[in-house]
């Protein structure tokens, strides 16, 4: 069973893939970090973000449609989804990153597809 995933409170899990969607994190730092006089490195963290990186599946136009109206609605997108660092899903407010596709052809079906879908989401 797949992960759920909600972009703006919308369920979009369908439109996603099944298997690779992954979550990392990074560490931000502030200005009070850095090589001591000592010698020893200090670290400033002030915060630990998650970047959700997100796989489409093949999508015709309407469900591409679908997913980039939600994700350029504004500056930031609502996520929800599950955190392995948490043990349980999350909603967070993520900045968006660059989105490509690629034009696939008509399908079985008469519909024209899109491929290579990959949201890439960093906690705000």
């Amino acid at each position: 069973m797949a992960k759920t995933i909600k972009l703006n409170n919308v369920d979009f899990t369908e439109m996603f893939t099944k298997y690779g969607y992954s979550v990392s994190y990074t560490s931000v730092q502030g200005n009070q970090g850095g090589i001591m006089k000592d010698g020893s490195y200090m670290e400033d963290e002030l915060a630990v973000k998650a970047i959700v990186t997100i796989p489409c599946l093949p999508l015709n136009e309407e469900q591409l449609a679908a997913v980039l109206t939600a994700v350029y609605s504004g500056p930031y997108v609502s996520l929800y989804y599950y955190d392995p660092r948490s043990g349980g899903y999350r909603d967070i407010i993520a900045r968006r990153n660059k989105v490509d596709q690629k034009y696939k052809g008509t399908g079985s079906d008469g519909r024209e597809y899109w491929v290579g879908t990959v949201l890439t989401l960093q906690e705000k």
